[in-house]
């Protein structure tokens, strides 16, 4: 370690040292006085002399030479007689004391040597001295320099040197919010030849108080004689912590010579802008509550000052009336603590949530709930909302109904049974205590009538408590089973009740009527019993019988009961009844009248004759009944047909022959069979036409139709029970064959009694047997269409598979795309199979026809798949038409998007800036894309931003179709300026663009992100005006005023706010106060002037 000391020594004195001139004059104590940081000077041994009580570390006899230094900064200081370059020590060997002391027999040493190795190499390497220690700031060092051996002398250079920082403070005060302190650093020596020195400032003590700026510096040997200037900026914190001080943690260098040196860090004082405070106040969600339910009570607290807040406590009293009550829940922290570090930073609103579940006892209490809260904190003492009051409303009531809950109304006969219900509901918001049904008051035409049962309560007090609680309906239940004496007599029935509770009062109810029907009333209807069922009479001495039903049909017996009349005719002629009307049955008590219930029975009854059958009309029967207590009744009439029915059967059959017919030449033979079906002889017989025909076309008969048999008496006349038959024949031709259509015969026979019948048609069939098949298919292009321009190639293929020549022929084709229609390019056109070219399908020949179709682009831009189908046709046969060929279509919608800045600044460093962005769009599948959507999304920081243009459509339709087409890129275009809100609130811009069209999904792009750089500065100018000059004009004398102007601009490219300007005034009198106290804002570029005033004192005066 000393030897690298040594080296050390010696390097910094090649670069740095000079030699002094002049003589030496240090044989005295205190010797030669050596000033500066380094330096050199040149000494002799010759002619050194002794002084009393000088020390002597080394022994032998003592002269010396003295020389003094004292400290100009704390460090390591080197001293010595050691010349690394040139050894100027030939001959003497030196010794080296250093000390501290103000005499020399008085001296306390602080190091001494005899000989340094490693001077260089020669014979006297080790005749030179030195010495290395801590030097203190301000302290004298006394250094002896002597000869190893008595009385030797020769020449040396004494070289001594300082490494220390050397710290000044320029400016020792900082107001936390943007105010700065200043020191300077140097190094009070030199670094070795080329090297350089850093000095470090650490880190602040205490923590975050101060930053320091720079923390690095470097000095050389060409600048170390000039201080570096360290900017101390106070932290602007929000703790009130009055005024505090800090400092660096260290200052410390590196560097050849500076190895471990440090310097004493200067201490800052800061000045606290910071003022705790805050304000409490307290809400309720209802001024007035009228049922079970919850408050919500929010207490609000504001920090107003500019300090946090730390360990706040709150407290909440809740009371009703006089008592106090527990929330529900709360007070609970619900927002403001935005970082959740538990302390109310001085932007923050701490809002604090307290319920409340009302209850009905609550309700029921009455009276007002009272709220009142406190918050207290470690910086300022507890504070007291305000009272908030929620009144409570009370509205005792309910209702009382009356109703007929079960039983007829009117009543309608005795043993019905009447119910009635009182329904009693609380229609307030209190509990009713003490509920009493105090009467029910029940009557029949205003004469009392005692309720069979009741009334008595049947339901709802599901508390079973007793009080008719809040929202609770009570039905008290009663009933009346009535006596036939009540039916007998007269009037209505009346029902009304009477009800009270301690808070409502009494209360009556609605009047409930039951009315009572009485009725006298009878039934009268007649029937025919036979013949059954209401049929006619068919024949003489047939019985027409007749009963008469009189049915009790009200609630009263009839007396007095007579069948006043009966008519009876045929056709409007009056016919005499053959027994009857008479009573027969029901008069179950013999009573002669007809109770409640009964049903009396009358019979009466006709024969009938042959002059009945014979004439024309119906029999019809009708009468009447009475009794004491109604009007007479007429039953209604019963009417009794005859049935008179001359008719016969025509029946035409083919009785021999083919059906169908298939040659010329064959023969059918048909019959016409007719039969006397009806009650009377058919006179007259005529066949009176036969109609033959061939598809429609008249054919005669070949013989017939003639008489064959029937007429078993041969009276001419078709008994009843007779059948006549008739026959026909035809023989068919070869024109038949080579016709259209079927055979029809069909004959018309009459009689005198009846109308003319017409015979069913007998049809013969011809068998034509025309036919063919048709089928097609695909014969080239792709299994599957991919793009626009691929061709699609058919081939229909028609045989003759009948047993016709086939011609008129005709053939169509049915193309689609997706259901809807196509044009084919070419055909289908007839390709081969004509092998006699007679222009018609011969039995057996085969027929090729053709088709082709080039695909569109519309096509790919449509839907669905091509189908295909041919139809054909001829003039002997019906239209077929083949299967389908599907030829699929494979469509890809497709798009690609991307998004960059093409303009503007990146970062964004001013309000006004533009940014400009493009969007691209490409179509990378096979279909046009129509429909087209193209939204952007701008954020700032998460916070939505509105374009200032776009996007917009800039190029790329081609063919200004308003379609992406297959293979083109579309350009849009956007920009967006930016706002000094945008600055004021940072971060960074991100915007994305969704691009859709019809045929696809919405596809975002990636995100493009510009950011905002953000810069906070502020200048001030200051000047001064005597606005009260009271002595000599232009000049300040006590008394006079003077008004300062401090012009503040916002240098920066945010807004400043909370801006203050503080004014270190040297006067003696009342220093100014810069006004107003404090700015909200200052936009960029912006400039405000606070003004103060000062009274020029005496004192200022005499300062001068």
């Amino acid at each position: 370690m000393y030897v690298w000391f040594l080296r050390w020594l010696v390097a910094i004195w090649v670069a740095l040292f000079a030699a002094a001139a002049g003589a030496w004059a240090s044989d005295t104590f205190p010797g030669t006085i050596l000033s500066g940081s380094s330096g050199s000077i040149a000494g002799t041994t010759a002619g050194m002399t002794g002084e009393t009580g000088e020390p002597n570390f080394i022994g032998g006899a003592t002269t010396s030479d003295w020389y003094s230094w004292t400290a100009t900064a704390s460090g390591l200081f080197t001293i010595g007689t050691c010349n690394i370059t040139s050894e100027t020590v030939t001959n003497t060997d030196t010794t080296l004391a250093a000390y501290t002391g103000s005499a020399v027999n008085a001296l306390t040493a602080v190091g001494t040597n005899d000989d340094t190795t490693g001077c260089n190499s020669t014979v006297n390497a080790n005749y030179g001295s030195f010495l290395s220690f801590n030097a203190v700031s301000g302290t004298t060092y006394r250094f002896q320099v002597d000869t190893y051996s008595s009385g030797a002398t020769g020449t040396f250079t004494l070289r001594w040197g300082l490494s220390a920082l050397s710290v000044a403070v320029t400016d020792a005060t900082a107001t936390e919010g943007g105010d700065t302190a200043a020191f300077t650093v140097r190094p009070v020596s030199p670094p070795a030849g080329s090297s350089a020195v850093t000095v470090t400032i650490g880190a602040s003590s205490p923590a975050s108080q101060c930053t320091f700026a720079p923390t690095t510096l470097t000095f050389t040997a060409a600048n170390f004689t000039t201080p570096q200037t360290v900017t101390v900026t106070a932290v602007n914190d929000a703790s009130a912590e009055g005024t505090h001080s800090c400092a660096p943690a260290t200052i410390t260098a590196a560097g050849t010579g500076y190895a471990g040196i440090s310097a004493t860090p200067p201490t800052i004082t800061i000045f606290d802008n910071d003022n705790p405070n805050f304000t409490i106040s307290k809400a309720v969600s209802a001024g007035s509550i009228s049922a079970p339910g919850a408050l919500t009570y929010t207490i609000t607290v504001d920090n107003n000052g500019t300090a946090v807040l730390t360990s706040p406590v709150v407290t909440d009293t809740l009371k009703l009336g006089v008592t106090t009550l527990t929330p529900t829940s709360g007070p609970t922290l619900t927002s403001g603590d935005t970082n959740s570090d538990g302390i109310v930073q001085d932007t923050e609103t701490w809002l604090y949530t307290v319920t409340y579940n009302v209850t009905q006892a609550n309700i029921d209490t009455g009276g007002s709930f009272t709220n009142v809260s406190t918050w207290a904190c470690a910086q300022v003492a507890v504070k007291t909302s305000n009272t908030v009051t929620t009144t409570i409303t009370q509205t005792p009531n309910y209702t009382i109904v009356k109703a007929q809950s079960s039983g007829p109304s009117p009543v309608t006969a005795a043993g019905n049974v009447i119910g009635y219900s009182i329904t009693v509901a609380n229609t307030g918001n209190v509990t009713l205590t003490s509920p009493s049904l105090t009467s029910d008051t029940f009557q029949l035409g205003g004469a009392a009538r005692t309720l069979t049962a009741g009334p008595t309560l049947s339901s709802g007090d599901t508390d079973s408590d007793g009080a008719l609680d809040v929202g609770e309906t009570w039905i008290y239940a009663a009933t009346y089973t009535v006596p036939q004496t009540d039916v007998d007599g007269t009037g209505s029935y009346t029902n009304q009740a009477a009800y009270s509770t301690t808070q409502a009062g009494a209360k009556t109810s609605n009047t409930v009527t039951t009315n009572v029907t009485r009725t006298a009333s009878f039934t009268n209807s007649k029937a025919q019993a036979l013949p059954a069922a209401g049929g006619p009479i068919t024949a003489a001495g047939q019985t027409l019988s007749y009963t008469i039903a009189v049915a009790n049909s009200g609630n009263q017996t009839l007396t007095g009961p007579v069948m006043v009349s009966d008519t009876f005719q045929l056709g409007g002629v009056a016919r005499t009844l053959a027994a009857g009307p008479s009573y027969s049955s029901g008069d179950t008590d013999s009573d002669g009248a007809i109770d409640v219930g009964e049903i009396w029975t009358y019979t009466a009854s006709y024969v009938s004759t042959q002059a009945d059958i014979d004439a024309s009309g119906s029999f019809t029967n009708v009468e009447t009944f009475d009794t004491a207590q109604t009007a007479p009744v007429t039953s209604n009439t019963v009417t009794t047909g005859v049935t008179r029915s001359p008719s016969f059967t025509n029946v035409k059959s083919q009785f021999s022959g083919p059906n169908p017919v298939t040659a010329a030449g064959q023969v059918m033979t048909y019959r016409v069979t007719i039969a006397n079906t009806g009650n009377q002889t058919l006179t007259t017989p005529v066949v009176v036409s036969d109609t033959f025909q061939l598809g429609g076309a008249a054919r005669t008969l070949s013989s017939g139709p003639a008489y064959a048999s029937g007429d078993t008496d041969s009276d001419g006349a078709i008994d009843v029970g007779e059948t006549w038959l008739y026959s026909a024949t035809y023989t068919t031709t070869q024109a038949d064959i080579d016709g259209t259509g079927s055979y029809s015969n069909l004959a018309q026979f009459d009689t005198a009694q009846t109308a003319p019948v017409n015979s069913n048609t007998v049809t013969t069939s011809v068998t034509r047997s025309p036919s063919f098949t048709v089928a097609k298919a695909k014969t080239s292009g792709p299994a599957t269409i991919t793009a626009a321009g691929q061709v699609l190639g058919y081939t229909i293929t028609v045989v003759n598979s009948g047993n016709q020549t086939l011609n008129g022929l005709s053939i169509s084709d049915t193309f689609q795309l997706g259901g809807a229609a196509r044009t084919l390019t070419s055909g289908p056109s007839y390709a081969s199979g004509d092998t006699d070219s007679d222009g018609a399908i011969d039995v057996g020949e085969a027929w090729t026809y053709a088709a082709s179709y080039t695909v569109p682009q519309t096509d790919m831009d449509g839907t669905g798949n091509f189908t295909n189908s041919a139809t054909y046709d001829t003039a002997q046969t019906t239209p077929s038409t083949t299967g389908t060929v599907t030829t699929n279509v494979s469509r890809t919608a497709s798009f690609s998007i991307l998004k960059g800045q093409t303009g503007g600044p990146n970062p964004i460093t001013a309000a006004g800036q533009t940014i400009t962005w493009l969007i691209t769009i490409s179509n990378t599948g096979n279909q046009t894309l129509t429909g087209l959507s193209l939204t952007d999304s701008l954020t700032q920081a998460a916070s939505a931003r509105t374009l200032t243009s776009g996007p917009s459509y800039s190029s790329g339709d081609t063919d200004s179709d308003g379609a992406v087409d297959v293979g083109e890129v579309w350009l849009y275009g956007a920009t967006y300026t930016v706002s000094l809100s945008d600055m004021n609130n940072g971060g960074t811009y991100s915007n994305t663009a969704t691009f859709d069209t019809t045929q696809t999904v919405p596809t975002t792009s990636a995100a493009v992100t510009t950011a905002i750089s953000q810069t906070a500065t502020l200048s001030i100018d200051k000047s001064f005006v005597i606005t009260t000059d009271g002595g000599t004009i232009g000049q300040a004398d006590p008394g006079d005023v003077i008004t300062y102007y401090y012009d503040v601009t916002n240098t920066g490219n945010v807004t400043m706010t909370n801006i203050s300007v503080g004014d270190a005034h040297s006067g003696t009198g009342t220093p100014p106060t810069p006004s107003p106290a404090l700015l909200a804002s200052l936009n960029p570029a912006g400039t405000f002037q606070f003004t103060a005033t000062y009274q020029v004192t005496q004192g200022d005066i005499d300062a001068q």
